[in-house]
């Protein structure tokens, strides 16, 4: 699952790149309130392999959303959350009730945030790199609107592994 801005600004296929390729690819969600992708994405050149679902506001343009249809993708409408962006927590009872039990969420940190402020995160892979991308990079997790430390979310740390220079840390929620 990523959001439309890592959509848009990535361009990703998000589809499982292994060796041998898996018998069969995971469903690939994005989430975007107004439905504005573009079919001549790579998210679109997989469609034979994996079905892709779009996640909209309820009120989003019918004129985008059977343009994302007529090039394929399967497009969803939810209700908006209470600020801006969609109720990720009808996103999720959605896709369980297509049948989609387990979520990985790749980008970007808006969607992170209100995954991990809807309580929906059991479990976070993080990868860095040895560089520093300073206020030109965008964020990891987007803002979480707390008020005070104490209701910061808390995870403890489960396991570490380099890979190369890499470092992969995992975390589960306390």
């Amino acid at each position: 699952m990523i959001g439309a801005a890592t959509a848009r600004a990535d361009n990703p296929s998000l589809l499982a790149r292994l060796e041998p390729p898996p018998a069969t690819q995971p469903a690939r969600v994005v989430i975007t309130t107004r439905l504005k992708l573009t079919p001549q994405g790579r998210l679109f050149e997989g469609l034979q392999s994996s079905p892709l679902i779009v996640f909209g506001q309820e009120r989003a343009s019918p004129a985008y959303h059977a343009v994302l249809e007529g090039a394929g993708a399967r497009v969803e409408l939810v209700p908006a959350a209470g600020g801006q962006g969609l109720d990720v927590g009808a996103v999720l009872v959605r896709l369980a009730t297509l049948g989609i039990s387990s979520v990985l969420a790749e980008g970007g940190g808006r969607l992170a945030a209100s995954l991990i402020a809807a309580g929906a995160v059991d479990r976070i892979e993080w990868f860095r790199a040895p560089l520093v991308l300073g206020a030109e990079g965008r964020p990891a997790i987007g803002e979480l609107a707390l008020s005070a430390l104490v209701d910061a979310p808390r995870w403890r740390r489960v396991a570490v592994r380099e890979l190369g220079s890499d470092l992969w840390e995992s975390y589960e929620r306390v």
